[in-house]
């Protein structure tokens, strides 16, 4: 089964591309995606890219609901998307207790809770550089 990249898809992937290379100054980037629109890609595309290139050392992508933790956790651990972007990483859906990436790349938390323990995740983002991936804003 094939399934090829979109066209938002194949566009975000140049601009990761070009901020690996430092081809560009933007390090900001915001994505208005349709429901279905396979959004949940893009911070795959997004992570393995960058942290290949040593720009980033984890993720942190925050979401509004709980259902929307555990599927950004399985779109890392899609063994389709595994191979076609050569990435290994593998993130976690992270409660508020110290070290939420555990070793891994990265984890997803809610909007909830980041604001019930925002030292936390400050203090992640200040021991590594982070990709922050804000969902549904």
């Amino acid at each position: 089964m094939t399934r090829p990249l979109r066209s938002h898809q194949q566009r975000l992937a140049g601009v990761i591309e070009a901020i690996a290379t430092n081809q560009t100054e933007a390090r900001d980037i915001l994505a208005a995606v349709t429901p279905g629109g396979g959004k949940s890609l893009l911070p795959v595309i997004a992570a393995s890219r960058l942290i290949a290139a040593g720009v980033v050392d984890r993720i942190c992508w925050v979401v509004p609901r709980d259902s929307l933790r555990l599927q950004a956790e399985e779109a890392f651990a899609d063994p389709y998307w595994r191979e076609a972007l050569r990435h290994s990483l593998s993130v976690r859906a992270a409660d508020n207790t110290p070290d939420p990436s555990r070793g891994l790349a990265g984890y997803i938390t809610t909007y909830q809770g980041v604001a019930a323990a925002p030292d936390l995740h400050l203090a992640e983002f200040r021991r590594h550089r982070t990709l922050l991936v804000v969902d549904e804003v």
